[in-house]
Parts: structure tokens; sequence; C-alpha cells
């Protein structure tokens, strides 16, 4: 089993595997209400995100991607997937209790995401991350499709 610590100190994101950081994303607010995101990897920019909300909507743009595969992101019924290959990455939500999150390749539980309930008013806030697969690749989606997901803190 696989574990990784995800901290969110504010709108900045920390992803830490046996205590290295595997991953960085820094986000800011633009005065329209865009939260833009930069993911880095060994400091080099690999990802770039645009989530666009709204009060009745919310849509996420990939700008930039320069990854070793292919980020495909669509929004169906109101929730976001990650295509991959001939698999559908989705994560569930459950709220107020853990795990807090679930990790599916297509309908199979592929890990989860435990994190302290009510904790909203201390920084950082800590996500425990658990997959079952050894496969670095899949967990790295799920990593970038939760860290794409993950509200900022306001």
């Amino acid at each position: 089993m696989e574990e990784y610590i995800v901290k969110q100190y504010g709108d900045d994101i920390y992803v830490f595997k046996e205590l290295a950081e595997v991953i960085k994303v820094k986000r800011n607010f633009t005065w329209s209400r865009k939260l833009n995101s930069d993911f880095f990897y060994d400091n080099k920019l690999i990802l770039q995100t645009t989530n666009k909300m709204s009060f009745l909507s919310k849509q996420i743009l990939i700008e930039y991607q320069n990854l070793p595969f292919y980020l495909e992101l669509t929004k169906q019924n109101g929730k976001f997937f990650l295509i991959q290959e001939n698999s559908v990455l989705s994560i569930r939500r459950r709220y107020c209790k853990n795990p807090f999150h679930q990790f599916f390749a297509d309908n199979e539980l592929m890990g989860y995401v435990n994190s302290k309930a009510f904790t909203l008013n201390i920084t950082p806030i800590v996500y425990r991350v658990f997959f079952s697969s050894n496969n670095e690749e899949l967990n790295f989606k799920f990593i970038i499709l939760f860290l794409i997901l993950l509200p900022p803190l306001e």
C-alpha cells in the first residue's frame, strides 16, 4: 500500500511521499473569481489549470501540461473525471466521514483519503492518501485529480 501526505496551507498545497516533497501547487485567485493553479514536480512546471467558479457552476480547464502522459479532464452530471486510455478515473467525496474521498478506476476502488473531520480552522489541513495499487503512474494521476478538485481555503 502506498501512502502520500497532502498539506494544504491556504491556497498552496504540498504533497509528500516518505517525507520527500513530490508535488507543489501554487494557487491564486484573480479578481474575476478564477483560481489559477501551477503544479510543480522536481521544481519543473508540469501542469496549469484554471478553475472558474460561479454560484451556479464550476468549470475546470487544463491550460498547459508537460507530463509523460496526456490528461483529459471531462465533466458529466456535475462531476469531474480523468480519462485514461480505456478507464475513467473518478473521486467520490464523502461528507463528514472518513474516508473523506475514495478513488475509483471505472468502478473499482483504488484508494482513499483520510482527514480529521471539521478542522477547517487549523492550518495546514492534512490529508493522508492511501492507494491499494503500487502503479505509480495511476496513483500520480489520482493525486493530480485530487489536487485539481481540492477547494481553496477561504
